[in-house]
């Protein structure tokens, strides 16, 4: 995680910051919550998915009797903050872009009172960046239709005020966006705290879909 060091002003290591929630390279096996369509879908930490360092976390969709709409997830429950604007990052690649159609990188968030979903819809069949909003939908944030090629790379960040319950802003393909001002689902109550990350993807046609992720990040926000 060097990149983070500048990034987020770490500083000497994730140890002696209280503001770093999640700090994972992918380096050696790591534990999540998996699921996928089918038998033979797996998420594993492999050479090949890395960005840089000996590993990243790669995820393919089931690779027997393929179908429209397989998906692979994975998610991780993270450390209720104690910070009120969170900041989550990771780094995503995909060698065969074609084969995936969209991946949904979504935050589920109780605050002891209600619940909430923060998320984003990352499209590659038809290029897009979308929003969870309020409503329960989906809305397209302008800017980021760009095209796709093999073995792209890019760094996602999405921030969220959780006093608020509204996003701060997204970073993506390189580009940063203001979504300040536009409230998260709000989707029922709860008296549980909670947080969690969760990333689905979906594959496109009957392909098998791949995704690398490298250098997970979860803390507090800090304006670039």
């Amino acid at each position: 995680m060097r990149d983070h060091q500048q990034t987020y002003k770490i500083g000497a290591g994730p140890e002696f910051n209280k503001g770093i929630l999640q700090l994972e390279d992918f380096e050696s096996e790591v534990t999540f919550v998996e699921a996928g369509t089918g038998a033979d879908w797996y998420v594993t930490v492999q050479p090949t998915a890395k960005f840089h360092g000996a590993n990243g976390l790669e995820t393919l969709t089931r690779a027997t009797d393929t179908a429209n709409g397989d998906l692979v997830s994975w998610q991780k429950q993270i450390a209720y903050p104690k910070s009120k604007r969170i900041t989550v990052g990771i780094r995503i690649g995909a060698p065969d872009v074609s084969d995936t159609n969209r991946i949904l990188f979504v935050v589920y968030l109780k605050n002891g009172t209600r619940y909430y979903i923060i998320g984003l819809w990352i499209g590659f069949a038809t290029p897009s960046l979308q929003y969870y909003n309020s409503a329960a939908g989906w809305t397209e944030i302008t800017g980021y239709a760009f095209a796709y090629s093999d073995n792209f790379r890019s760094t996602l960040e999405l921030s969220m005020d959780i006093e608020l319950g509204q996003y701060i802003d997204v970073f993506w393909r390189g580009k940063r966006t203001s979504l300040a001002g536009l409230a998260y689902n709000n989707s029922a109550a709860v008296t549980e705290r909670s947080l969690v990350i969760k990333a689905t993807q979906y594959n496109n046609g009957a392909n098998i879909s791949c995704v690398n992720y490298d250098d997970f990040y979860v803390g507090e926000y800090n304006k670039l």
